[in-house]
């Protein structure tokens, strides 16, 4: 188990309205929680290879915190959650791959 001393960002992406013109209008919303630094797996890794993911880092959370955010960062790296799974009723994980910028 790794300790929650470290903050994650959970971004929220929602659209819903649209401009003028009818472009869609995305608004992010976050929200600061605590969290735990892990190190992925080989077998995650691997297993992940074979679907052109990459994953890269592994946070801990508690799973009130999260609700389905699928961005997050960390230390100023935004990153995609690949994978989520609670792995006991106190702690859940996200397995993440760094997020390439959009545009």
């Amino acid at each position: 188990m790794a300790d929650f001393n470290g903050e994650l960002t959970l971004i929220k992406i929602e659209s819903g309205t649209t401009d003028k013109i009818g472009n869609p209008i995305t608004v992010e919303s976050s929200a600061i929680v605590l969290c735990g630094v892990k190190s992925v797996t080989r077998a995650e890794f691997w297993g992940s290879a074979q679907t052109n993911m990459k994953p890269e880092i592994v946070f801990e959370v508690y799973p009130y915190d999260y609700d389905g955010e699928t961005i997050v960062e960390f230390a100023g790296v935004r990153y995609s959650v690949i994978r989520s799974f609670r792995n006991n009723h106190e702690r859940m994980e996200l397995v993440c791959e760094r997020k390439v910028r959009d545009g």
